[in-house]
């Protein structure tokens, strides 16, 4: 029993020097890389465009029609860890000058939403967090501070940096072919203003939607005779063996991520998998006669008779696959089939 209790307690012992080493470092981590950041953004109030730049930026862009100056300095994020400090023409943004790249220590995470900051934009601030410790680098009236126990004072605004690619955001691009968006959407981003999402989830895609009788390949156009009946076959992707096989993050983005990162992502995605058969709530065809058929499975077909009463009827015949989650398939020209009936 004695040394159970030694045990015991010298566990504990070890736990509680464990937990304040934890938040030592912790506290550590969060002072570094907030000083390092708001070191970093001093420099853009000092920081001159190269005569070179300055020349091209009034030849590409022009002089400011206001009073403000030709150029801005500001701290972009090109990903969640890397940002670089940089040279904007005004009226031309295309034309940049890089000063210096840099990256965020490990563990420190930038918000995400949130791009960077822009010099002499007095208000606006970058929140930082290490495991749940937050601290912010904002412009004051004079040059950047910071604060490493950020509670809401001074008010900041956050989410109106510089405009930077995707993953500068904190975001995903999602593939609009076979993923939709949720939560936040960026429609100011650089690569994927249309699909810039917080995060992707897989949508149903329509890997195959024929007839018989069949169509011309280019076209997807069937002809028929009024009271002649065709048969619709279709199939959708199982969901849960395509997103095994596929990432919304490449390989070139996951090189750049560090290892914890990679290592969660995989742990996330070997239990987050889920049964499609589970997850497919319906596959609609609407013949495009006011009539539709209802299936619940992944490959399958159905028949259907179409009429007219005029020389001439033409029908969109569209697929459609439906989540439990809500998401829904594409439709597009491989989803639909136009169908031309003719009465004799």
């Amino acid at each position: 029993m004695r040394i159970l209790k030694i045990f015991f307690g010298f566990t504990v012992a070890i736990l509680v020097v464990g937990l304040v080493i934890g938040l030592i470092w912790r506290e550590i981590l969060l002072y570094t890389a907030v000083g390092r950041v708001r070191s970093l953004a001093r420099e853009l109030n000092t920081t001159q465009p190269s005569l070179e730049f300055s020349q091209t930026c009034l030849e590409f862009g022009g002089v400011p029609v206001t009073d403000q100056s030709l150029t801005r300095t500001q701290l972009r994020f090109i990903s969640p860890e890397k940002f670089i400090l940089e040279i904007v023409c005004q009226t031309n943004e295309s034309l940049r000058q890089t000063v210096k790249e840099e990256s965020l220590p490990m563990l420190v995470t930038k918000e995400n939403g949130q791009s960077g900051l822009i010099s002499q934009q007095s208000g606006y601030g970058l929140t930082l967090t290490v495991l749940g410790r937050v601290g912010v680098v904002y412009q004051g009236d004079n040059f950047f501070q910071s604060a490493t126990n950020y509670r809401g004072e001074p008010p900041l605004i956050f989410d109106q940096g510089p405009t930077t690619v995707c993953r500068g955001y904190g975001f995903t691009c999602c593939n609009p072919a076979f993923q939709a968006g949720q939560n936040q959407q960026e429609t100011e981003a650089w690569d994927c203003p249309r699909s810039c999402y917080a995060s992707c989830i897989d949508k149903p895609v329509i890997l195959n939607f024929h007839s018989i009788p069949t169509f011309a390949t280019t076209e997807r156009i069937i002809e028929l005779e009024t009271n002649q009946a065709v048969e619709f076959f279709y199939t959708v992707n199982d969901l849960d063996g395509d997103s095994a096989a596929r990432s919304s993050i490449n390989e070139e983005d996951q090189s750049i991520l560090n290892w914890p990162t990679r290592f969660l992502q995989m742990i996330g995605r070997l239990f987050g998998r889920s049964s499609s058969t589970k997850n497919l709530v319906e596959v609609v065809i609407s013949f495009g006669d006011g009539q539709a058929a209802q299936v619940s499975n992944l490959q399958g077909s159905t028949t259907h008779t179409y009429t007219c009463g005029k020389p001439l009827c033409i029908y969109q015949a569209v697929i459609q696959a439906t989540m439990e989650n809500g998401t829904a398939s594409t439709l597009d020209q491989q989803s639909s089939i136009q169908v031309e009936v003719r009465k004799p």
